[in-house]
């Protein structure tokens, strides 16, 4: 699909580099377009695009409306089945919004945009993510039935993990746990 053209290479390189560039932070190792990029010599005067109008065109939605606005009567289940998605996928497009408080006008988010030109990043992260302690429980004729008592009170633990991190356009696509400390 040809999307324009514009008259510097430079101006292209640039725009191509810029896509790209947004999606990148200190923990990328590679970033690639999803999709196989031709680009070839035309020879004509007619149809010059400047860059910024090129980079608009590659980050063109291309899924349609992406967002629903709420009308009365409307349930959170019926928004996700009219859209063809479950009630999680609408729920995570939406974190902020109290699925039981749906008030009209609200604007939800159904489908999550697309660009023409996607982007693929991969990064290598360490982080840190918590080990609740462990629980023994012991028997105690002592005790009356239902009630409890802290012997040695535990602390939660730390762990260090390495990753790979899958995303497109942003999103996390996928997770690789290389190790844990």
């Amino acid at each position: 699909v040809a999307v324009g053209s514009v008259e510097e290479m430079g101006a292209l390189e640039s725009v191509l580099d810029q896509l790209k560039g947004q999606y990148v932070n200190e923990n990328t190792i590679s970033a690639e377009f999803v999709d196989d990029i031709q680009v070839e010599d035309v020879y004509s005067e007619e149809g010059q695009m400047t860059a910024e109008e090129l980079q608009t065109a590659l980050m063109a939605n291309t899924t349609g409306d992406t967002t629903y606005t709420v009308v009365k009567g409307d349930t959170f289940n019926a928004i996700a089945y009219a859209n063809d998605m479950s009630v999680s996928d609408l729920k995570a497009l939406n974190p902020s919004v109290d699925i039981n408080r749906l008030m009209v006008g609200d604007v939800l988010n159904v489908k999550e945009l697309t660009p023409l030109l996607s982007v693929e990043t991969v990064d290598d992260v360490t982080y840190v993510e918590s080990i609740p302690c462990p629980v023994e429980e012991i028997k105690d004729s002592s005790l009356y039935k239902g009630s409890s008592k802290i012997i040695t009170q535990g602390v939660e633990g730390e762990a260090q993990v390495d990753a790979t991190l899958t995303y497109v356009n942003g999103q996390e696509t996928g997770r690789v746990i290389n190790s844990t400390t």
